[in-house]
């Protein structure tokens, strides 16, 4: 209770820090906000970023910083709005989407990372676009077991653009064997001549992901305090329920380092150009290692070599080469011209090495231990690529990409995507559209090949071929959109966490509605899926949706702006995939509905000038709507409990 108090005693002072301010600053209509419209303070400075593609280089797109307190309390992307996912009860878990989707990057693909809104890629590296600086700060405590921190910065001092984000989070959780622990570290640096004639940019990402694994609660009736107990509530310390694996942990470990340069392959100072070439290399390090000390609860003992514990670890790297030469600037904006062409082509080559390590312990009469070191694949593939990008009487915007391996693991896959628009108000963002996504490509390598103390596999599967076809209409950030999937032979882990294809194809049906709207100082936020699916290894909620309702007003003569906001979440019942940490994957499995529960948090705000502090209160309707709050079988969310948080920018 000591490190308690003296946090709360910290946040104290910088709110009395902060009281000086209420006569510094007004909080009067000055600029609005790219997103929500709300009224922010006078020293706001324009910040935007966008998401670069590191191989297929395109035209770059930026989005407003969002300076608005609405989503301040969203400390955690697994909690915001946007974003629907099945977790494993505590942010900094496994996670996967609740509306299916389907999107793979182009070449090999070992597997599909259990982690994608903590596990950051190149790709989803902020690059800022600022005046002078930016610097965000945020830190935030949940009682009594769980923190936040961040840090980001981002700089232009003359023709270098620099910057970086830490993020940390720590979370004991509140059941066996459930801490979460997990950093990441990014950085950039781009240069450009001033004669624009060369430039480059590094980017390094480092991801760590620390978890206690206690794959879920025992369903045996045997156990005093089960899954059938929780729901009745009969212990009221959660720490009595009893888990599958209450000694079992997992650590991965990632480097990401890309290397992009190009020049303008223009020979005269006043002569036309040739086009842009672009060179990029990337360097990826992958490791993570599943261990565990009891085996007696695992699905299947056909694969054992011993029943007492286990260890494996899973490293590979992965270097990427590509060349591409294009018509249009690199880092650049699309253009603002009423007709335009461009295109780019170029080669990519790939390397990947694995080298899985297992280690065996013999049955206990036995005094030593058996260490194999197994895997060592490599695979050398090459992938010709390219992408055209125009615009026709200012309305209409047309882009496409196509590219075929002819070489490796992933020879003979292709790929190819399009999308048409028709700007019916550029200015207001209002477009309607067509897109089109094709997949022929290989499994994910890990359902090809696959060697632990438990489970192993070495064996080879048809292509997948994955049509997605959809249509929207958007305006501004309010967005309709329907998707129709096709699926043949879809890859997918079954019951016995072995790895399936569909022996039929599938058809998966999708209408989503996302909306921020405001009326004076209401303001109502939502995101909500309709579903279907033909195929019961797809499973689908027919709906799911999170809502966000919220009232802003103004006190001391509009110093200080305070924001009252109610968060929901519910889905329809449906079978969800189960999660194997042992795999690290999810999977089919049949007898368990997810869903029917109302998850409410309510959140206060108080924004003075550039600082907001904010108190969070989440899943208050735990017990009144019973405790069947899953969204993962077996892996229950956390009960009522609270957070507080401050989160302050800086612009200069």
């Amino acid at each position: 209770m000591n490190k308690i108090a003296v946090k709360i005693i910290l946040l104290g002072f910088v709110f009395l820090y902060a009281l000086p301010l209420f006569s510094q600053e007004d909080l009067s209509p000055h600029s609005s906000d790219s997103t929500h419209n709300d009224e922010i303070s006078p020293a706001y400075m324009p910040v935007s970023y966008t998401f670069i593609e590191p191989h297929q280089f395109a035209p770059l797109s930026y989005t407003d910083e969002d300076t608005s307190l609405i989503n301040t309390h969203y400390f955690d992307d697994l909690l915001h709005i946007g974003q629907l996912y099945q977790t494993l009860g505590i942010p900094g878990q496994a996670h996967q989407t609740i509306n299916f989707d389907f999107h793979r990057h182009w070449g090999f693909t070992y597997l599909n990372y259990p982690y994608p809104l903590l596990m950051m890629q190149q790709e989803d590296l902020k690059y800022y676009k600022v005046e002078t600086a930016y610097t965000r700060l945020a830190y935030t405590y949940g009682f009594f077991t769980e923190m936040d921190v961040e840090a980001s910065h981002a700089q232009r001092v003359g023709p270098v653009n620099f910057g970086f984000n830490l993020k940390g989070y720590t979370n004991e959780g509140d059941f066996v064997n459930q801490m979460s622990k997990h950093f990441t570290g990014t950085a950039y640096l781009h240069y450009e001549l001033p004669s624009q004639r060369y430039g480059f940019r590094i980017g390094y990402i480092y991801n760590r992901i620390n978890c206690q694994e206690n794959s879920g609660m025992v369903e045996d009736t045997s156990a005093i305090y089960n899954y059938a107990a929780f729901l009745k509530n009969e212990e009221k310390t959660t720490a009595s329920y009893a888990f599958n694996t209450p000694s079992a942990t997992s650590r991965t470990v990632s480097n990401d380092l890309l290397l992009q340069q190009y020049v303008n392959l223009k020979f005269k100072k006043e002569g036309a150009s040739f086009g842009y070439l672009t060179h990029s290399f990337q360097y990826k390090a992958y490791k993570s290692s599943y261990t565990n000390s009891v085996l007696d609860t695992l699905p299947d003992r056909n694969f054992y070599f011993s029943k007492d514990t286990t260890a494996d670890t899973l490293s590979y790297y992965h270097i990427i080469n590509t060349l591409q030469w294009s018509t249009f600037y690199p880092y650049h904006e699309w253009d603002d011209k009423k007709n335009f062409f461009h295109m780019a082509f170029g080669l990519t080559h790939e390397c990947m090495k694995d080298r899985r390590v297992r280690t065996a312990f013999l049955p206990p009469d036995s005094i030593t231990g058996a260490r194999d070191t197994l895997g060592n694949y490599s695979s050398n593939s090459d992938m010709l690529f390219g992408g055209i990008y125009i615009r026709l009487f200012s309305v209409m915007d047309i882009t496409g990409r196509l590219s075929y391996t002819f070489s490796g693991y992933n020879s003979n896959d292709a790929t190819a995507n399009a999308t048409v628009s028709w700007a019916i108000n550029r200015k207001n963002a209002h477009f309607i559209g067509f897109t089109g996504h094709y997949y022929r490509i290989s499994p994910d390598y890990v359902y090809t090949y696959f060697s632990g103390n438990e489970l192993r596999w070495d064996t080879t599967w048809h292509k997948q071929s994955i049509l997605r076809l959809g249509a929207y209409w958007s305006r501004k950030n309010l967005k309709v959109d329907f998707n129709y999937f096709w699926l043949n032979n879809y890859a997918y882990f079954g019951q016995d966490l072995k790895p399936n294809q569909l022996k039929e194809s599938a058809n998966v049906l999708q209408f989503h509605f996302s909306s921020p709207m405001r009326i004076k100082n209401f303001g109502f936020n939502a995101n909500l899926y309709l579903q279907y699916s033909d195929n019961e290894f797809i499973p689908v909620p027919i709906f799911a949706g999170k809502a966000s309702i919220y009232y802003i007003f103004n006190i001391f003569k509009k110093k200080m702006r305070i924001q009252v906001q109610a968060d929901l979440m519910y889905n329809t019942p449906y079978q969800a995939y189960g999660y194997s940490p042992m795999l690290r994957q999810f999977y089919d499995q049949e007898g368990f509905d997810n869903g029917k529960y109302l998850y409410l948090d309510a959140n206060f705000t108080f924004q003075v000038s550039r600082l907001c502090f904010f108190f969070r209160a989440s899943n208050l309707l735990a017990g009144i709507m019973g405790y069947n709050y899953f969204t993962t079988p077996y892996y229950p969310m956390e009960g009522r409990r609270f957070q507080i948080g401050i989160n302050w920018r800086f612009y200069d």
